[in-house]
């Protein structure tokens, strides 16, 4: 809109954008809400908003729109702004307006005749006037500033697009550098030796595993991976030995052996322990790393739920039936992955398997509370043996354990974006698990949370023994171990 449109008459960036408010305290405050509504339209540069309805004979739409706005149902022009013309400031610039009632005059000094009568504030002396900023404010002042910027016409706007652009692009840039460094640094902090060792990583053929798999291979340790899907961990594991250009069995250390396991039959837990103690000689590290993620309700081989089936049960029965080994090749480590989503679960001890009620999030969250109750009496029982057990929480990371969760279609590029900018990587998302397996300063510690290699405070509910004691006597009759 230009100045001599009738729809632009009235603007209030041109009335009052300099210029002093005074109400009377006795008067209503009309005024204030048709300035502080049209003020939210002249800071974000778009069209100035007509003083709604203030001069006699406006018949603008955006008049009549205006009046809606202040909640009066009327026609344009049949009431009035109050208004009075006082002295302009450093010449032609405007007028005070004021709580009172006077009707504008005629043809105020300093003012032009507008179409349909209107009263026009401002004239084309005014409008060529170059931008200025008010004393001690940092904004532009109403009586200097060019009618195309009170217009949303401003010749900084694509200035201020290109200054967005700029800010976003610098953004992106400082972020990917920040995640690159971080990145390093975590790599460069993972130098300890683990060669002679023998590691068991559970679900080791993708995300945290595969990662944590990969540095203490990296580290010379020999690991075996307990996989539900041979043949996927099969392809892992070639490629993790491509990556660190290690041979199948690297001299002195370096191994990578793939085993079947699938934690949602006790079963199968029970043949690969059975493996394990026939070949191994020894087992230094046990990471329960697999878990499953907010899946729809179903059952495990043996009738559990999902969720509690095989993030705690599983791990439960493979844990115990392994201690002998562990015991033996003391100083011996177990590494229990949990998650801080435990913080919303509740151990329902009347339907552990989700029988009554089901809801996928909070089943997650139980069974990964199940997990720091395990781990905190399993160290108790251990303690003077030797064996030290911890659990941890990896952070938010990025992996496939929420393929169970549906992103709808036009939400996953963003949430492709958000999760590449705030979201851990695999590798960053193990370094607590690799942590606890290979570091010396965890030596002889038990029984303790951490979080970014780093101990961390646990939910009075998460340290409750009574209830760590009852769930492990249930969770031995759930998995066979008494009778």
């Amino acid at each position: 809109m230009h100045a001599s449109s009738p729809e632009h008459d009235g603007c209030l960036d041109c009335l009052a954008g300099a210029h002093e408010l005074r109400e009377s305290p006795d008067q209503p405050s009309a005024l204030s809400k048709t300035l502080s509504l049209a003020a939210v339209a002249t800071e974000d540069q778009m069209c100035c908003i007509p003083m709604l309805g203030a001069f006699p004979g406006s018949t603008s739409s955006t008049s009549r729109v205006g009046s809606r706005l202040l909640g009066e149902d009327r026609p344009a022009g049949t009431r009035g702004l109050p208004w009075v013309p006082l002295e302009p400031r450093q010449g032609p610039s405007g007028y005070r307006v004021t709580g009172g009632r006077t009707d504008p005059p005629a043809n105020p000094p300093g003012a032009s005749q507008g179409a349909a009568g209107n009263y026009t504030p401002h004239n084309a002396q005014r409008c060529a006037r170059p931008m200025a900023t008010r004393r001690g404010a940092g904004r532009p002042r109403g009586g200097e500033v060019g009618c195309a910027l009170r217009c949303g016409r401003s010749a900084a706007r694509p200035g201020g697009m290109a200054a967005v652009t700029a800010l976003a692009l610098g953004g992106t840039l400082l972020l990917a550098a920040w995640r690159w460094l971080r990145r390093a640094v975590r790599a460069a902090g993972a130098g300890a030796s683990m060669r002679g060792k023998t590691v068991i990583i559970t679900g080791a053929n993708s995300g945290l595993g595969r990662a944590a798999a990969t540095e203490l291979l990296r580290m010379r340790a020999r690991v075996i991976m307990g996989c539900r899907d041979r043949a996927r961990a099969e392809r892992a594991a070639r490629e993790i030995r491509a990556e660190l250009g290690e041979p199948e069995e690297a001299e002195g250390g370096g191994e990578l052996v793939v085993r079947e396991l699938d934690l949602a039959s006790l079963r199968s837990v029970r043949a690969f322990c059975h493996r394990v103690l026939q070949e191994e000689p020894r087992l230094d590290v046990l990471i329960n790393n697999a878990g499953i993620f907010q899946c729809p309700y179903m059952k495990t081989e043996d009738g559990f739920e999902m969720q509690f089936g095989v993030n705690h049960l599983g791990h439960f029965l493979l844990t115990n039936l392994l201690l002998g080994l562990l015991k033996n090749s003391a100083p011996s480590r177990i590494v229990v992955v949990s998650s801080k989503l435990y913080k919303y679960g509740e151990i329902n001890f009347e339907d552990l398997n989700s029988e009554i009620s089901y809801n996928k999030s909070f089943s997650y969250s139980r069974s990964k509370l199940a997990n720091i109750l395990f781990a905190r009496e399993l160290a108790r029982r251990l303690e003077g043996t030797g064996v030290t057990v911890n659990s941890l929480h990896p952070g938010i990371v990025r992996t496939n354990l929420g393929r169970h969760v549906n992103i709808p279609l036009l939400a996953k590029p963003l949430f492709n974006l958000v999760s590449w900018a705030f979201f851990k990587t695999p590798l960053e998302g193990a370094q607590t698990s690799i942590y606890l397996a290979s570091s010396p300063d965890v030596e002889g510690v038990s029984g303790k949370y951490f979080g970014d290699c780093k101990e961390e405070e646990l939910l009075p509910k998460a340290m409750d023994d009574v209830v760590a004691r009852k769930l492990w006597d249930i969770s031995e009759v759930m998995v066979g171990l008494l009778k």
